[in-house]
Protein backbone atom coordinates (compact mmCIF):
# COMPACT_ATOMS: atom_id res chain seq x y z
CA UNK A 1 0.00 0.00 0.00
CA UNK A 2 2.94 2.44 0.98
CA UNK A 3 4.46 1.94 -1.88
CA UNK A 4 1.48 2.52 -4.47
CA UNK A 5 1.06 5.83 -2.95
CA UNK A 6 4.71 6.66 -3.34
CA UNK A 7 4.47 5.72 -6.61
CA UNK A 8 1.53 8.27 -7.04
CA UNK A 9 2.85 11.09 -5.02
CA UNK A 10 6.45 10.90 -7.52
CA UNK A 11 4.08 10.69 -10.46
CA UNK A 12 2.39 14.03 -9.23
CA UNK A 13 5.35 15.81 -8.42
CA UNK A 14 7.11 14.97 -11.80
CA UNK A 15 3.84 16.25 -14.00
CA UNK A 16 4.34 19.31 -11.70
CA UNK A 17 7.78 19.70 -12.20
CA UNK A 18 7.64 19.49 -16.02
CA UNK A 19 4.89 22.43 -16.23
CA UNK A 20 1.87 20.00 -17.47
CA UNK A 21 -0.38 21.37 -14.87
CA UNK A 22 -4.26 21.62 -15.50
CA UNK A 23 -4.23 24.59 -12.49
CA UNK A 24 -7.45 23.25 -11.36
CA UNK A 25 -8.54 23.73 -7.47
CA UNK A 26 -11.64 21.84 -6.09
CA UNK A 27 -13.02 21.47 -2.27
CA UNK A 28 -14.93 17.65 -1.56
CA UNK A 29 -17.45 16.97 1.33
CA UNK A 30 -18.13 13.43 1.78
CA UNK A 31 -19.95 11.22 3.90
CA UNK A 32 -19.98 7.60 3.65
CA UNK A 33 -20.46 4.38 5.50
CA UNK A 34 -17.35 1.63 6.70
CA UNK A 35 -17.59 -1.75 7.82
CA UNK A 36 -14.96 -2.29 10.56
CA UNK A 37 -13.12 -5.79 12.04
CA UNK A 38 -13.54 -4.93 15.79
CA UNK A 39 -13.01 -9.06 16.21
CA UNK A 40 -10.78 -8.04 19.40
CA UNK A 41 -13.41 -5.52 21.51
CA UNK A 42 -16.37 -7.50 20.08
CA UNK A 43 -14.64 -10.57 21.78
CA UNK A 44 -13.11 -9.47 24.62
CA UNK A 45 -14.95 -6.45 25.90
CA UNK A 46 -18.48 -7.15 24.65
CA UNK A 47 -18.92 -10.52 25.21
CA UNK A 48 -16.75 -10.96 28.11
CA UNK A 49 -17.92 -8.12 30.23
CA UNK A 50 -21.30 -5.35 28.22
CA UNK A 51 -22.61 -8.48 26.84
CA UNK A 52 -22.83 -10.78 29.61
CA UNK A 53 -25.93 -11.14 31.30
CA UNK A 54 -25.24 -9.92 34.41
CA UNK A 55 -24.12 -6.78 33.02
CA UNK A 56 -26.69 -6.42 29.73
CA UNK A 57 -25.35 -3.07 28.39
CA UNK A 58 -24.63 -4.09 24.93
CA UNK A 59 -26.69 -6.81 22.75
CA UNK A 60 -24.94 -5.38 19.29
CA UNK A 61 -21.29 -5.91 18.32
CA UNK A 62 -19.13 -2.64 16.55
CA UNK A 63 -19.38 -3.42 12.88
CA UNK A 64 -19.87 -0.49 11.01
CA UNK A 65 -18.94 3.30 11.53
CA UNK A 66 -19.97 7.10 9.93
CA UNK A 67 -17.44 8.56 8.04
CA UNK A 68 -17.19 12.26 7.37
CA UNK A 69 -14.78 13.69 4.70
CA UNK A 70 -13.14 16.80 3.55
CA UNK A 71 -10.52 17.10 1.23
CA UNK A 72 -8.94 20.62 -1.11
CA UNK A 73 -7.82 19.12 -4.26
CA UNK A 74 -5.30 19.91 -7.34
CA UNK A 75 -5.58 19.13 -10.75
CA UNK A 76 -1.88 18.68 -11.98
CA UNK A 77 -2.67 17.46 -15.58
CA UNK A 78 -5.83 16.51 -17.16
CA UNK A 79 -6.18 12.96 -15.30
CA UNK A 80 -4.54 13.36 -11.81
CA UNK A 81 -5.88 15.57 -9.28
CA UNK A 82 -3.83 15.53 -6.06
CA UNK A 83 -4.43 16.79 -2.56
CA UNK A 84 -4.96 17.25 1.37
CA UNK A 85 -7.91 15.59 3.06
CA UNK A 86 -8.83 15.28 6.37
CA UNK A 87 -11.82 12.65 7.68
CA UNK A 88 -13.65 11.55 10.94
CA UNK A 89 -15.14 8.05 11.13
CA UNK A 90 -17.10 6.67 14.48
CA UNK A 91 -18.96 4.23 15.43
CA UNK A 92 -21.59 4.40 18.33
CA UNK A 93 -23.04 1.34 20.52
CA UNK A 94 -25.72 2.64 22.69
CA UNK A 95 -28.06 0.90 25.58
CA UNK A 96 -30.50 1.78 28.48
CA UNK A 97 -29.61 -0.28 31.33
CA UNK A 98 -30.67 -0.07 35.38
CA UNK A 99 -28.37 0.60 37.35
CA UNK A 100 -28.15 -0.06 41.17
CA UNK A 101 -27.34 2.92 43.99
CA UNK A 102 -27.46 3.45 47.37
CA UNK A 103 -29.11 7.12 48.94
CA UNK A 104 -27.43 8.85 51.85
CA UNK A 105 -29.97 7.38 53.91
CA UNK A 106 -28.60 3.77 52.78
CA UNK A 107 -31.80 2.74 50.95
CA UNK A 108 -31.25 1.34 48.20
CA UNK A 109 -32.73 2.23 44.41
CA UNK A 110 -32.30 1.14 41.14
CA UNK A 111 -32.47 3.29 38.05
CA UNK A 112 -32.24 3.65 34.47
CA UNK A 113 -28.86 5.03 33.06
CA UNK A 114 -27.49 5.62 29.40
CA UNK A 115 -24.82 3.65 28.19
CA UNK A 116 -22.19 4.44 25.38
CA UNK A 117 -20.08 2.54 23.48
CA UNK A 118 -17.75 4.80 20.70
CA UNK A 119 -15.17 4.18 18.53
CA UNK A 120 -13.35 7.40 16.95
CA UNK A 121 -10.93 8.14 14.51
CA UNK A 122 -9.43 11.65 13.81
CA UNK A 123 -7.60 11.27 9.84
CA UNK A 124 -5.04 13.71 7.83
CA UNK A 125 -3.10 13.01 4.54
CA UNK A 126 -2.23 13.06 1.56
CA UNK A 127 -4.23 11.77 -1.82
CA UNK A 128 -4.79 11.53 -5.23
CA UNK A 129 -6.96 10.09 -7.83
CA UNK A 130 -6.00 8.94 -11.24
CA UNK A 131 -8.75 9.68 -13.82
CA UNK A 132 -8.74 7.20 -16.17
CA UNK A 133 -11.91 8.22 -18.45
CA UNK A 134 -10.10 10.76 -19.57
CA UNK A 135 -7.10 8.63 -20.79
CA UNK A 136 -10.38 7.16 -22.82
CA UNK A 137 -11.47 10.40 -24.65
CA UNK A 138 -14.73 10.41 -22.82
CA UNK A 139 -14.27 14.57 -23.45
CA UNK A 140 -15.78 13.78 -27.02
CA UNK A 141 -18.28 11.19 -26.30
CA UNK A 142 -21.55 11.84 -25.05
CA UNK A 143 -19.98 10.76 -21.57
CA UNK A 144 -17.99 14.07 -21.08
CA UNK A 145 -19.51 14.83 -17.80
CA UNK A 146 -18.91 11.49 -16.35
CA UNK A 147 -15.48 10.42 -14.62
CA UNK A 148 -13.94 7.21 -13.26
CA UNK A 149 -10.99 7.61 -11.12
CA UNK A 150 -8.73 5.43 -8.85
CA UNK A 151 -7.95 6.79 -5.43
CA UNK A 152 -5.50 6.47 -3.34
CA UNK A 153 -5.16 8.26 0.29
CA UNK A 154 -2.71 7.62 2.87
CA UNK A 155 -1.70 9.46 6.24
CA UNK A 156 -2.02 9.39 9.94
CA UNK A 157 -4.64 8.25 12.08
CA UNK A 158 -5.31 9.27 15.85
CA UNK A 159 -8.10 7.15 17.43
CA UNK A 160 -9.52 6.09 20.90
CA UNK A 161 -12.68 4.17 22.45
CA UNK A 162 -14.40 5.24 24.86
CA UNK A 163 -17.20 3.42 27.59
CA UNK A 164 -19.83 6.20 28.79
CA UNK A 165 -21.83 4.73 31.64
CA UNK A 166 -24.16 7.67 33.22
CA UNK A 167 -26.12 7.39 35.91
CA UNK A 168 -29.36 8.87 37.05
CA UNK A 169 -29.49 9.39 40.81
CA UNK A 170 -30.25 12.05 43.07
CA UNK A 171 -26.98 13.78 41.76
CA UNK A 172 -26.23 12.54 37.91
CA UNK A 173 -22.61 10.90 38.33
CA UNK A 174 -20.35 9.45 34.85
CA UNK A 175 -18.76 6.30 34.99
CA UNK A 176 -16.56 7.01 32.15
CA UNK A 177 -13.65 5.08 30.44
CA UNK A 178 -10.92 6.50 27.70
CA UNK A 179 -8.13 4.63 26.24
CA UNK A 180 -6.04 6.21 23.01
CA UNK A 181 -3.61 4.43 20.48
CA UNK A 182 -0.50 5.99 19.04
CA UNK A 183 -0.34 7.81 15.71
CA UNK A 184 -1.12 5.30 13.12
CA UNK A 185 -0.99 4.90 9.44
CA UNK A 186 -4.07 5.37 7.48
CA UNK A 187 -4.54 3.68 3.77
CA UNK A 188 -7.58 3.39 0.88
CA UNK A 189 -7.55 2.43 -2.51
CA UNK A 190 -10.91 2.72 -4.07
CA UNK A 191 -12.75 3.72 -7.43
CA UNK A 192 -14.58 6.70 -7.57
CA UNK A 193 -17.93 7.60 -10.31
CA UNK A 194 -18.34 11.21 -10.71
CA UNK A 195 -21.17 13.24 -12.61
CA UNK A 196 -20.73 17.25 -13.51
CA UNK A 197 -24.07 18.44 -13.06
CA UNK A 198 -22.34 21.95 -13.78
CA UNK A 199 -19.15 22.28 -15.73
CA UNK A 200 -18.29 26.06 -16.10
CA UNK A 201 -17.83 28.67 -15.06
CA UNK A 202 -17.93 26.65 -11.78
CA UNK A 203 -17.98 22.83 -11.67
CA UNK A 204 -20.54 21.31 -9.41
CA UNK A 205 -19.97 17.52 -9.48
CA UNK A 206 -21.81 14.39 -7.62
CA UNK A 207 -19.14 11.42 -6.64
CA UNK A 208 -19.60 7.77 -5.44
CA UNK A 209 -16.92 6.21 -4.36
CA UNK A 210 -15.85 2.82 -3.06
CA UNK A 211 -12.98 0.66 -2.09
CA UNK A 212 -10.59 -1.01 1.07
CA UNK A 213 -9.61 0.82 4.02
CA UNK A 214 -6.77 0.13 6.06
CA UNK A 215 -6.29 1.04 9.71
CA UNK A 216 -5.40 -1.24 12.89
CA UNK A 217 -4.15 0.04 15.75
CA UNK A 218 -1.60 -1.71 18.80
CA UNK A 219 -3.24 -1.94 22.16
CA UNK A 220 -4.84 1.19 23.70
CA UNK A 221 -3.84 2.65 26.61
CA UNK A 222 -5.33 5.11 28.98
CA UNK A 223 -4.43 8.59 30.07
CA UNK A 224 -1.67 7.31 32.36
CA UNK A 225 -0.37 5.12 29.56
CA UNK A 226 -1.67 1.66 31.09
CA UNK A 227 -2.89 -0.89 28.00
CA UNK A 228 -6.59 -1.77 28.50
CA UNK A 229 -6.69 -5.48 29.35
CA UNK A 230 -9.76 -7.35 30.02
CA UNK A 231 -9.74 -9.60 32.86
CA UNK A 232 -5.76 -8.58 32.74
CA UNK A 233 -5.31 -11.09 29.91
CA UNK A 234 -6.88 -9.77 26.75
CA UNK A 235 -5.22 -6.78 25.21
CA UNK A 236 -8.09 -4.34 23.27
CA UNK A 237 -6.92 -2.77 20.20
CA UNK A 238 -9.19 -1.09 17.24
CA UNK A 239 -9.26 -1.88 13.64
CA UNK A 240 -10.96 -0.14 11.35
CA UNK A 241 -10.41 -1.70 8.20
CA UNK A 242 -13.16 -3.01 6.21
CA UNK A 243 -14.77 -2.11 2.72
CA UNK A 244 -16.21 1.54 2.82
CA UNK A 245 -18.95 3.02 0.50
CA UNK A 246 -19.90 6.81 0.35
CA UNK A 247 -21.13 9.91 -1.92
CA UNK A 248 -19.92 13.56 -1.74
CA UNK A 249 -20.01 16.56 -3.67
CA UNK A 250 -17.24 18.98 -5.30
CA UNK A 251 -17.14 22.14 -6.30
CA UNK A 252 -13.89 23.31 -8.05
CA UNK A 253 -12.89 25.91 -10.78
Amino acid sequence: MMKLISIALILSLSSFLFGQESKIFSFDFGYGVNEYNMSKLNDFYIDSFAGTPENDLLREYVEKGNNFKLGVNYRLIDCLDVGLYGNYQFSSLKSRPWKKYTENSGKVNYSKGEYELRTEAISIGIGSTFYYSELLNFKETSFNRVHLGLELNGGVTFSKVSAIHTVYTFKTYDLSEEYFSKEIFHGQIGLKLEYDFTQTPIFTTLGLRVGYQFLKSGTVRDAAGQEWLINDKYPINLDFSGFYFGVYLKIGK
